[in-house]
């Protein structure tokens, strides 16, 4: 036995035969795997694998972002409720992969063991005990150059093409303390406005985009504006005619936003919730703040979103 440098990824040790891994796997299990210079049939299955899985889970995630998040290169490709089972997809085959490597690196354990050899030194120096008549691979310090040169170009495009292009963004902020992360403000679809709304419903309170509740209960808010949560509004017809109009062309039922699909989503079709905090969604999504924090009893509001959702 002699060392011998081999190459990290021996073309000869990485032929596809799939039916060649499990029984490699019960060899392992009884303690008769072969010991292998290059990759095991196991680990040559993986090695296809793995960038497989990162690409497909890759390609969904952008995907995903633009039809999720109305974000990205596929932003306005599909529809939040076309996107569900994309995005299904991506977080299955993300775990999958996790699995995987986790798997694979288990193997490089069990196996630098079961042959009394450091596979993970190996992997880094490209160097292995073998037979002295076992083929050894030339040095490539082209390649590796090549390698050092695409994780700097790398590096670069990350840096000056990403973070520099955030750090120039609108509403970006500085960090002010030495425990606040500078943060970009979040650039979204342009949503629809309207003035005369925006006054007459920002006169009272903070404005809440009419996408957070469905069309059913702007119009019954506005068809009993002379109870509103224990106030008159006030408006005369045609103001309110024309709040109304504008409040249902951009509902939770138009889906214009992630949140306005999971919320109109989340309401039985016989519920007409006149308050933002009662709709499903909104509860399920904040049930783990302490009651203290909304002033008002959490559990008497978890009693009433199991119901919601009987």
């Amino acid at each position: 036995m002699g060392l011998c440098r081999l190459a990290l990824f021996a073309l000869c040790q990485l032929v596809l035969r799939p039916e060649r891994g499990p029984d490699y796997l019960k060899h392992v299990a009884s303690g008769r795997a072969l010991r292998r210079v290059g990759h095991n049939p196991t680990g040559s299955l993986a090695i296809y694998i793995l960038p497989t899985l990162a690409t497909v889970v890759g390609i969904t995630g952008v995907l995903t972002l633009g039809g999720d998040e109305q974000q990205g290169l596929a932003a306005g490709w599909f529809s939040f409720s076309q996107i569900k089972l994309v995005k299904q997809s991506h977080e299955a085959l993300a775990v999958l992969m996790l699995l995987l490597v986790f798997c694979h690196l288990t193997g490089v354990v069990v196996e630098s063991v079961l042959h009394k050899e450091n596979l993970a030194r190996s992997m880094l120096t490209g160097i292995k005990l073998a037979d002295a008549d076992t083929p050894a691979a030339r040095p490539h310090a082209g390649v590796a150059l090549l390698l050092l040169l695409i994780t700097g170009l790398a590096g670069w495009w990350f840096y000056y093409a990403i973070d520099r292009q955030l750090d120039g963004q609108p509403g970006h902020v500085e960090s002010v303390t030495d425990n606040e992360e500078p943060r970009v403000k979040f650039v979204g679809r342009q949503l629809p406005d309207n003035a005369q709304w925006r006054d007459e419903c920002g006169s009272c309170h903070a404005v809440f985009y009419s996408a957070l509740l469905p069309a059913r209960s702007w119009q019954k808010i506005m068809a009993e504006q002379d109870q509103h949560f224990g106030t008159d509004l006030g408006l005369d017809a045609a103001t309110s005619t024309a709040v109304l109009a504008f409040m249902t062309a951009n509902s939770a039922d138009q889906h214009n936003t992630e949140a306005a699909f999971k919320i109109e989503q989340s309401i039985p079709r016989n519920a007409t919730p006149l308050r933002i905090t009662e709709t499903p969604y909104w509860l399920h999504k904040h049930q783990e703040i302490p009651a203290a924090e909304w002033g008002f009893d959490t559990g008497e509001k978890q009693e009433e979103l199991r119901g919601l959702l009987q």
